[in-house]
């Protein structure tokens, strides 16, 4: 374990990468990186983009090389997320309406703290649905179209002050080598309302 308790953050940009995939980066990146920058317990900030151009190892590397804290859009290239740094903070920004999605399932097994992050409903300016769903994320969840709608179109909304919350928490962690879960699964379609570890609801 390294003696600084600030965290050398790796901020994954997927605005490079090919295919539909490359709109779900998150919203105004350079201003979150400006802020994350500022934020106490971040030591350095560097941004690395995933692509199928690198080999397997290369892509491996993006994950274990020089970091202890991760944030990144959700995606399948967090499936590396295994390989990060016993120890590590991996924040995954999820998609609008995208509820009870991510890379808990794999991230669970490995020894990495793993939050995700649910995106704000995105801006007009940014993408919207007019189909069924679209009143509200609960709704929208639930409906397929919606939810892809979202997923391949819109940026992930997400304050970077957010961001700076659970870094710090984990910063100041006693013990980073086995963290406790930090990501439990929402209460979803059952009691009319879905509760995230951010303790923000959502309407039913």
């Amino acid at each position: 374990r390294r003696r600084s308790q600030r965290l050398r953050l790796v901020v994954i940009d997927r605005t490079k990468t090919s295919g539909e995939a490359s709109q779900r980066n998150f919203w105004q990146l350079p201003k979150m990186l400006a802020s994350l920058r500022r934020c106490p317990a971040v030591e350095s900030v560097e941004v690395r983009t995933p692509s199928a151009e690198l080999s397997i190892c290369e892509q491996i590397d993006l994950y274990t090389r020089d970091l202890d804290a991760m944030l990144t859009p959700h995606g399948a290239h967090n499936t590396f997320g295994i390989f990060l740094p016993p120890g590590a903070l991996l924040l995954e920004g999820m998609p609008w309406a995208n509820i009870g999605v991510g890379y808990w399932g794999l991230i669970k097994y490995s020894r990495v703290a793993h939050h995700v992050l649910y995106s704000a409903r995105p801006t007009a300016d940014d993408f919207e649905f007019s189909g069924e769903g679209a009143q509200n994320d609960l709704e929208c969840g639930k409906n397929k179209d919606c939810r892809y709608a979202y997923r391949w179109n819109a940026h992930v909304h997400v304050a970077a002050d957010r961001a700076c919350r659970l870094l710090g928490d984990h910063a100041r962690s006693a013990n980073r080598t086995w963290p406790r879960p930090v990501l439990t699964l929402p209460q979803l379609w059952g009691s009319g309302y879905w509760h995230n570890p951010d303790g923000e609801e959502a309407a039913g």
